[in-house]
């Protein structure tokens, strides 16, 4: 059966659940690109004993809600619910993991639901701008694949090829039920026995996932889209997600980004060349990324690129202050232990670190872990990862606008 993590917490009579297996676009190709994401939304649409409506009604007649999970990494299905409906609700939690049938019908309401979001994502600029980065930063490695896939994979994908995908993510023995809330121990270790226990698969193979290359020149990648707006990222490799560095990068991520950090201070309001400007880190099992994004004027876009270099060379020159180290510990810790008084964050966190081999307790020493981070740690985190030899400048802009590569330093794919 699954690896089974309860957290009990009598505070308040409610619960959150999850099921998590390995998957998510780490495990798919540009041959069926977004399976995972269409798969989240039919797993509550009927199994071999209840409907799409029976399940529904029954899920808000107990004022629970449930849905399907599906990310870079992972699979799954997620519930919550009121404690004195605990058992029912893990009845229909464990048929929807196991038991999910994908009715035709549902099939292509779903598909079509998919669609209307891929088409509704090409006309947003950060979105446009993020995939056409992730394509050319991550490569021939499945990160690069868009989580809803593309018309070309939705339209090729049927009911029988989803049914039978599902099942290969229905091993137990791959699952981390994570459960955290107002229930017995013993009862959830007994629902657990009983329904993911008796469940036998066939143990097929984790598909083979190709190794991530890092960019090896200063690139740049521009597209166009007909917006008043421009959109510009510049991204680095980072840690992977097993990596003690993440604590660091965390941190340097708090100081670049929010209203108070640096790159808000110097790109928005002192030289006035962005609408809004951030940090971001994207972080993985076999490759992550660390960017620095803006939206700007399009005019702006070669002065807006040439800031966050300034800015990337005055953080390997000078580094951050203690200030700012201190200040950021606060936001992260602060924001953490805000995000897990909730049951659902605490489940979906324990489940998580448990698959990707990080372990259950991760999340529970965060504050130590950061609070132990130097600003020799971060300057080491700048030093190693931030380098402008892997660097990649991706742009969206208005075909009116032209850039110039040879003169932002960068070689145009």
């Amino acid at each position: 059966g699954p690896t089974l993590i309860v957290q009990q917490d009598r505070s308040v009579e409610t619960f959150s659940m999850r099921a998590l297996t390995l998957g998510g676009s780490r495990y798919e190709n540009p041959e069926n690109a977004g399976i995972h994401k269409l798969m989240s939304q039919l797993i509550t649409r009927g199994t071999s004993t209840r409907s799409a409506l029976e399940i529904a009604s029954s899920v808000e007649s107990m004022a629970a809600s449930i849905g399907g999970i599906a990310g870079r990494n992972s699979f799954g299905l997620a519930m919550t619910g009121l404690t004195r409906f605990s058992d029912e609700c893990f009845q229909i939690f464990a048929d929807c993991v196991l038991d999910a049938s994908i009715p035709d019908e549902e099939f292509e309401r779903e598909r079509r639901i998919q669609r209307e979001q891929l088409t509704a994502r090409k006309d947003k600029l950060g979105a446009v701008n993020y995939d056409q980065f992730a394509r050319a930063f991550f490569g021939k490695h499945p990160y690069s694949l868009p989580i809803l896939g593309t018309e070309s994979t939705l339209e090729d994908f049927s009911p029988a090829a989803i049914r039978q995908y599902l099942h290969r993510r229905q091993d137990p023995s791959k699952m981390v039920v994570s459960v955290v809330g107002d229930i017995s121990v013993d009862e959830v270790a007994n629902h657990v026995e009983r329904y993911f226990g008796a469940a036998e698969r066939e143990d097929y193979p984790a598909p083979d996932v190709p190794a991530f290359e890092p960019p090896g020149q200063a690139s740049l990648i521009v597209s166009d889209l007909e917006k008043e707006q421009a959109h510009v990222i510049v991204g680095y490799p980072a840690p992977l997600l097993s990596s003690d560095e993440l604590y660091a990068l965390d941190l340097l991520y708090a100081v670049l980004s929010g209203q108070g950090g640096r790159l808000f201070y110097e790109l928005r309001d002192r030289q006035s060349l962005a609408y809004s400007v951030f940090a971001t880190r994207t972080v993985g099992l076999d490759a992550s990324t660390f960017s620095i994004r803006i939206a700007t004027s399009p005019e702006k876009i070669t002065r807006a690129v040439e800031g966050i270099h300034r800015e990337v060379d005055r953080l390997k020159d000078e580094g951050i202050t203690q200030q700012e180290l201190d200040r950021a510990k606060r936001f992260l810790i602060g924001n953490h232990d805000i995000g897990l008084q909730r049951n659902s964050s605490r489940a979906m966190t324990f489940g998580l670190d448990e698959l990707y081999g990080l372990g259950y307790r991760r999340s529970l020493d965060y504050g130590d872990a950061i609070t132990a981070v130097t600003v020799d740690d971060v300057q080491s985190i700048v030093d190693k990862w931030l380098d402008p030899n892997k660097m990649l400048v991706s742009i969206v802009k208005p075909s009116k606008t032209t850039i110039d590569a040879d003169a932002l330093g960068l070689v145009k794919i």
